[in-house]
């Protein structure tokens, strides 16, 4: 059974195509809120669509473009395989 690390990055940092839990979203309340409020707290699981600034995120159904230096204050956790070799 192979196992697992769970990473938290910004989100900025997940690549083209990459999926993630968002573990925290960080900042000033009504940033923070704003964020919440377009769907991006704790526990959904985000697709990075197309990565740039703005980049395309697919959240659940919806897809939101926002500036990347905006997602800074969004960690997500990566799943990543335990290399036992």
């Amino acid at each position: 059974m192979a196992q697992h690390l769970s990473v938290r990055v910004p989100l900025p940092m997940l690549q083209q195509g990459e999926s993630a839990r968002i573990a925290e979203v960080l900042g000033a309340s009504a940033f923070a809120h704003r964020l919440t409020e377009m769907g991006l707290r704790a526990g959904i699981t985000v697709q990075m669509v197309r990565y740039g600034s703005p980049c395309i995120l697919r959240v659940g159904a919806q897809r939101l473009c926002l500036r990347t230096d905006d997602l800074a204050a969004v960690l997500v956790e990566v799943v990543e395989p335990v290399d036992h070799a």
